[in-house]
């Protein structure tokens, strides 16, 4: 048991979180296969109640039913807070028995996303773990051979140096950099076109405010010199694929998903010139399982989490602002101190602005169906035919006519 918990506890020290379905499915394992003394959990699927429950009488929470008798996903809509500043990180559901565990690293080496947050999902037998990882910033340096850069943190300029990568890459890096170099390639996934639809816009979204950005560096009144910085390429590259990973002496099936940008710079000084990249990592996703069987078992789990993942506008909005505040002080003082810039996150209130100058990539990725819940909110579930009960602020989703007594279902979309 506690060697299965591995991934999570190297990740809660780094802290990251989750992905998706597999390049072949067999389905769920049978009851026969749980390990004795396990809790028996269940996944989406018919009911094994020899007859469908009737709705009457009060319904019971799920603490006092016997949940092997169910083939569906028990769990609750919860949110993770940001420790430092009490502000709400993610909302996302999770399943009965599961733990979520929400980290977010405050870091001025990476002016353009100063707060990275990781999220870790754990299933109560520690077989499955679901791993999230927020937006990070890098550039790709060259020295003065025109050799790319080692990787290292500036100190001064406070970016994060890395060459160039592209989604895929970034993967490969983030098993390398958080877990271990020892995993071989399984195969790719097919990219869901909502996805790619909204990579594209949003990279669009993206070149334009380069652009913005530039031109106003270009027309700064200390700018004497003729320097002019352009945007010159931009592309937007999408990773999704399996993969056996070996560590701690366990090989786990995994499937990650990243999402990257990347913009190539030009900046001209007659007569000379310099081009360099700058790139984004917008996340990274992964699922990984001790065993096939317990991927194919718990991958309903991880796919009814990831329907109904959502990072929160306020934390958006806090690592927003705060970047913006170190990029006045990176241009009214290049040699502010580290001190300043940690006073800057200490003297932060926060505010009651919860601009949604992003939306959850989540929404778009793959085919779902929607409910609204008793109290108006919106919960997503797989698009597979299954219903969305609830009970106070609980929540089971299987066949229809599968749910405890007493349990109302919610009108779809």
């Amino acid at each position: 048991m506690k060697k299965k918990r591995f991934i999570a506890a190297a990740l809660t020290g780094i802290l990251c979180i989750g992905i998706l379905s597999g390049c072949s499915k067999t389905n769920k394992i049978s009851e026969e296969s749980t390990t004795e003394g396990q809790p028996s959990l269940v996944s989406v699927g018919g009911p094994s109640l020899t007859e469908s429950p009737a709705s009457q009488g009060p319904a019971q929470p799920v603490s006092s039913l016997d949940t092997s008798q169910y083939n569906g996903i028990f769990g609750s809509m919860q949110t993770g807070y940001d420790q430092a500043s009490g502000v709400e990180v993610v909302e996302a559901f999770v399943p009965y028995g599961w733990t979520m565990e929400t980290a977010v690293n405050w870091n001025t080496a990476d002016m353009s996303y100063p707060g990275q947050a990781t999220v870790v999902f754990q299933s109560p037998d520690g077989a499955a773990t679901v791993i999230y990882q927020t937006a990070s910033h890098y550039e790709q340096s060259m020295d003065s051979m025109g050799n790319v850069d080692q990787p290292k943190v500036d100190p001064v300029q406070r970016i994060k140096i890395q060459p160039y990568m592209t989604a895929d890459e970034y993967i490969t890096y983030f098993y390398d950099n958080n877990f271990s170099t020892d995993h071989t390639w399984i195969c790719d996934l097919n990219k869901p076109q909502e996805l790619l639809d909204y990579v594209d816009g949003n990279l669009q979204t993206m070149v334009s405010s380069s652009m913005e950005q530039l031109e106003m560096v270009n027309s700064l009144p200390g700018n004497t010199m003729g320097n002019n910085w352009s945007l010159v390429g931009a592309e937007a590259t999408v990773g999704y694929r399996q993969d056996y990973l070996n560590y701690d002496g366990i090989q786990y099936h995994t499937e990650a998903m990243a999402v990257n940008y990347g913009f190539e710079i030009q900046w001209v000084a007659n007569p000379a010139s310099i081009t360099f990249d700058s790139w984004d990592n917008d996340f990274v996703m992964m699922y990984a399982a001790t065993s096939d069987e317990a991927f194919d078992y718990y991958h309903d789990y991880y796919q009814i989490i990831y329907e109904n993942f959502a990072l929160m506008p306020r934390f958006a909005y806090l690592v927003k602002a705060y970047s913006e505040q170190l990029w006045a002080i990176r241009l009214d003082a290049q040699n502010a101190s580290n001190r300043e810039f940690n006073d800057l996150l200490n003297d932060y209130q926060g505010g009651t602005a919860a601009d949604r100058f992003t939306e959850s990539w989540c929404d778009v990725i793959n085919e779902r169906d929607s409910y609204q819940s008793l109290d108006g909110s919106i919960v997503k579930t797989p698009h597979d035919g299954g219903t969305l009960y609830q009970n106070n602020d609980e929540y089971y989703y299987g066949d229809p006519g599968s749910a405890p007594p007493g349990w109302q279902e919610l009108p779809p979309l």
